[in-house]
C-alpha cells in the first residue's frame, strides 16, 4: 500500500536512471510515496550497473526534479565530482498541483538535459 494525500492506495513509486539517449541504466520500484531520499540509492545503483557492464565512465551530471531534494545526499553527490542540476525545492506557494513536475524542472535545468 502506498500512502497518498487522501489515505492509502495500491500503488508503487518507480525511479529510473537514464543516459543522455534515454537508455535506462538502473530502475527501482518501491512502495515509498515520496521521491525524497531516493537520489543517492539510484546513483549508487546506476554506478553498480555501469561497473557490471564494464563501463568505466561514471555519471558527470545528475538531473532530478525538486522532489528528490535531500541536502545530505546532494552534498555527497557533489563531493564525488558529479554536477547536480539545481533541483532546489520550490516555495510552498508554488506547490500547487498544476505547477508540479516538469514545469519546476524546466525552471532550473538547461533544455538540452530534459
Amino acid at each position: 500500500m502506498l500512502k497518498a494525500s487522501r489515505g492509502y492506495v495500491q500503488g508503487y513509486n518507480a525511479q529510473a536512471a537514464v543516459d543522455e539517449n534515454q537508455i535506462v541504466i538502473a530502475a527501482e520500484i518501491t512502495v515509498d510515496s515520496p521521491d525524497f531520499g531516493h537520489l543517492q540509492p539510484m546513483l549508487d545503483a546506476t554506478q553498480s550497473e555501469l561497473q557490471a557492464a564494464g563501463v568505466s565512465q561514471t555519471p558527470g551530471v545528475l538531473l532530478a526534479d525538486a522532489g528528490y531534494w535531500h541536502k545530505e545526499q546532494m552534498e555527497n553527490v557533489i563531493n564525488h565530482g558529479i554536477q547536480v542540476v539545481d533541483p532546489r525545492p520550490t516555495p510552498a506557494s508554488a506547490r500547487h498541483p498544476s505547477r508540479m513536475g516538469r514545469r519546476r524542472l524546466r525552471a532550473h535545468a538547461p533544455s538540452a538535459l530534459h
